[in-house]
């Protein structure tokens, strides 16, 4: 297994966290026969972290707003509207997941109130906010600072919201089309958690992660909006890289120290010629 750099670690498992969670259940636009038919929807529209299927490669592409990653037609597709010099690209995900429920999975820095959270997704829901807790690392090496075993500490805050009386925010709707685009606090905190338990991400560097404590974070009765919490501890290994390697010319190549032969075989003095100084 690779490790994770010290410097970028945190916001390479912040990213990879996000996209499990939104490839396994966010919304995706309508979906597309081939590549080419993905291309021609006009980019406008388009908001960044799209997802869309397309039924030709049976995998999901996703839309970067500001890549100008060069494409290629099969991992990163221009759409047909952008310039080849300015930002929008599809790229190709690993999820051959074709629908989700998920208005929104995104990272969240705000504070623990629903009108803050609300405000945060534009009112987007149901919704997934990821927000960092905390972080610690330990010795791996005998080096100092050069290799530590790092666990990343996170809540998943789901989002749902039902009108319906009793608990069916929480539980689902009993009407099965609307539990289809909302089926409640606690199915979407089970659907995270089958989703993270055990998982790498997908990141080169995380070990594997594992769902900890969960609580109710909001219960507004009056808006009919639950906020429940799931904590998620990813673990990794972080290295500091190596900046002064040096690389040999000529590898695996047997290096030995010549010396001079007078006349006869006996030895000549170390001297000047083959750069080691006289005994």
């Amino acid at each position: 297994m690779s490790d994770l750099a010290m410097r970028t670690a945190l916001s390479q498992i912040e990213r990879a966290l996000v996209d499990a969670i939104a490839f396994a259940y966010k919304v995706r636009r309508p979906v597309a026969a081939n590549i080419a038919a993905m291309a021609s929807v006009p980019s406008k529209p388009l908001a960044d972290q799209d997802l869309q299927f397309v039924t030709s490669e049976g995998v999901t592409f996703k839309f970067v707003k500001l890549s100008t990653a060069t494409p290629d037609g099969v991992n990163t597709v221009i759409p047909n509207d952008v310039p080849a010099t300015a930002g929008g690209r599809w790229l190709r995900t690993t999820s051959t997941v074709q629908s989700g429920y998920l208005r929104a999975v995104q990272l969240y820095d705000g504070g623990e109130n629903d009108e803050e959270i609300l405000n945060r997704i534009i009112a987007q829901r149901p919704a997934v906010l990821v927000k960092w807790v905390a972080s610690e690392s330990r010795d791996l090496s005998v080096e100092r600072g050069a290799l530590y075993g790092y666990r990343a500490d996170f809540e998943a805050w789901c989002i749902s919201y039902n009108l319906r009386p009793q608990a069916q925010a929480i539980l689902g709707s009993d009407v099965a089309v609307e539990a289809l685009a909302d089926p409640g606090a606690n199915q979407i905190v089970g659907d995270v958690r089958a989703t993270v338990a055990g998982s790498d991400l997908g990141q080169a560097g995380v070990s594997y992660c594992s769902p900890t404590k969960e609580r109710k974070l909001v219960d507004d009765l009056g808006q009919r909006t639950f906020v429940y919490s799931l904590g998620i501890s990813v673990f990794a290994t972080i290295h500091q890289p190596d900046t002064d390697l040096i690389t040999p010319t000529t590898p695996g190549a047997f290096q030995v120290q010549q010396q001079l032969t007078a006349a006869g075989g006996s030895s000549v003095p170390f001297g000047p010629v083959d750069q080691v100084p006289p005994q």
